[in-house]
């Protein structure tokens, strides 16, 4: 038996793998958000200075045992990718075979616990940190922490297990504190598969493992605001002191409009909204159908549902900048997964005829939900895909631009000065993205002299832009479409307009 038991979870794991991989095809090759160009140059201020800042020390680890081996991230995309989907299926693995053993007849059930699995560890706006690929597996080993943390801690109450699951949130936290929301709400869900639950152990459970999450980012705080001054001394800008609290909590507020109605633009409008109804009212339904311990059961569900809907907006009370962009708080996104895992899990004490009912009703909902993210993952990974190499083909014109004007004013450009148009294009025409997800290159002075130096093969330092130049030339000016006329060069500087 137990090796059946075994083999079914390899064949399930694998399933994970494929279906994950699959998703992400896209991905496999290389692919650069605006950060992976800077970490391309300037790995080790990347992945030790800055992730010190902010307050990720284990990825400082990485980033100094991959200088000391002289292995450049950038350069091994593929093998980052497939590692992030490893330690991504075994999460969604932990999660299905805890909840899988009383339906493991019912193939139905199986298929939806792998794609309730897939919209928690796989969710759209995961989709982020896989396109920051030298970030990626770094938060998806947090993401494997979290779920492991809450699988050990819900399988029996001993101190030993609490002890080990603080360490691995504690650890999930200081490689990617945007993950640390999973841990939570994850627990409380498995707790709902005990039979003989009460409100006063619930009430316990919510302390003891609330003070582990607390504990696990007390710790992170401290290494964020006292270790990393002490042995750094700079300050990552969203980790300032400046930090004022009420104007961040009204700024959370204002930003929940496009979470919830346009989910930060990945995905159709009011999909997401009306996913998160349709699963609430299925679950809703399925509790009042079964009768047993109907305002518990009701209260828990809704503590949960606030949970993830609170907990992801925490850490950004305590910065001086609201950074709410996707991969910031993708636990967000988690809502649906967890909602069909709430609704299966209290399909298994329903009548026979009514469990069938919701079983098809569940699979049919979670179906469609994971195809439309599926497709719009593809398409934003297909976007980004287009974005890097629309960049390089403007950067290309660029370079031939300045190498034509060179020769015509017998000079040799060292330095570039970049300023943008009157009204600059963020992203190119019918890209898909948010935040940081999928903005072009060539409209950021960094990212845009890094593609540069690329393609001419040369190190341009970047240089104060002169007034008189963008008086005389760019002033008041607006481009849909790249020009010779954006790019004015004067003694060793090329001036270029970004549009």
């Amino acid at each position: 038996m137990a090796k059946k038991f075994t083999n079914h979870n390899v064949i399930i794991f694998l399933a994970l793998m494929i279906i994950g991989l699959t998703i992400n095809s896209l991905f496999l090759g290389n692919h650069y958000s605006l950060d992976a160009y800077f970490v391309e140059k300037n790995q080790d201020e990347m992945m030790i200075n800055i992730q010190s800042s902010l307050g990720r020390p284990l990825i400082v680890f990485f980033g100094i045992l991959f200088k000391f081996l002289n292995i450049k991230v950038m350069e091994h995309q593929v093998l980052l990718m497939i590692i992030a989907q490893v330690f991504l299926s075994l999460s969604a693995l932990l999660v299905v075979t805890k909840i899988l053993p009383d339906n493991r007849e019912k193939k139905s059930a199986i298929i939806i616990l792998i794609c309730a699995s897939l919209l928690i560890t796989n969710n759209i706006f995961n989709i982020e940190l896989l396109s920051h690929i030298y970030l990626a597996v770094f938060s998806s080993l947090a993401v494997l922490l979290n779920v492991l943390a809450a699988r050990i801690v819900s399988e029996k109450q001993t101190l030993t297990k609490y002890l080990l699951s603080c360490v691995l949130v504690t650890c999930s936290l200081c490689l990617y504190q945007g993950w640390g929301a999973l841990f939570l709400p994850l627990v409380l869900v498995f707790y709902l598969l005990e039979k003989n639950y009460s409100i006063i152990i619930l009430l316990k459970r919510i302390v003891i493992f609330t003070s582990i999450y607390l504990f696990a980012c007390i710790i992170n705080l401290i290494y964020l605001k006292v270790i990393h001054p002490h042995f750094f001394g700079n300050i990552e800008h969203r980790a300032e002191n400046n930090i004022n609290i009420i104007s961040n909590i009204i700024t959370i507020i204002k930003i929940q409009k496009n979470i919830w109605l346009y989910h930060d633009y990945l995905l159709p409008k009011y999909f997401f909204m009306i996913s998160v109804i349709v699963l609430i009212l299925i679950s809703i339904s399925i509790i009042i159908k079964n009768k047993l311990k109907l305002t518990f059961n009701l209260l828990i569900s809704a503590f949960i549902v606030m949970l993830i809907c609170i907990l992801p907006f925490m850490p950004h009370l305590i910065t001086a900048t609201v950074w709410a962009v996707p991969r910031t708080i993708p636990v967000i996104s988690a809502l649906p997964g967890f909602l069909i895992l709430i609704s299966l899990i209290f399909i298994q004490d329903s009548s026979k005829t009514f469990n069938n009912n919701m079983h098809s009703i569940t699979l049919l909902v979670s179906v469609i939900i994971f195809m439309r993210i599926i497709v719009s993952t593809t398409q934003i990974e297909s976007d980004q895909i287009a974005t890097n190499k629309i960049d390089e083909e403007m950067a290309t014109l660029i370079v031939n631009t300045i190498q034509v004007k060179e020769k015509e004013l017998n000079t040799t450009v060292t330095k570039l000065s970049f300023i943008q148009d009157k009204n600059p294009k963020y992203m190119y025409k019918d890209i898909k993205g948010f935040g940081d997800l999928n903005v072009r290159a060539m409209v950021i002075d960094w990212t845009a002299k890094i593609l540069i130096s690329n393609i001419s093969n040369k190190a341009y330092q970047i240089t104060e832009f002169d007034k008189d130049i963008y008086d005389d030339y760019f002033k008041d000016k607006n481009w849909d479409f790249f020009s010779p006329d954006q790019i004015i060069i004067k003694d060793n500087v090329a001036y270029i307009a970004m549009f």
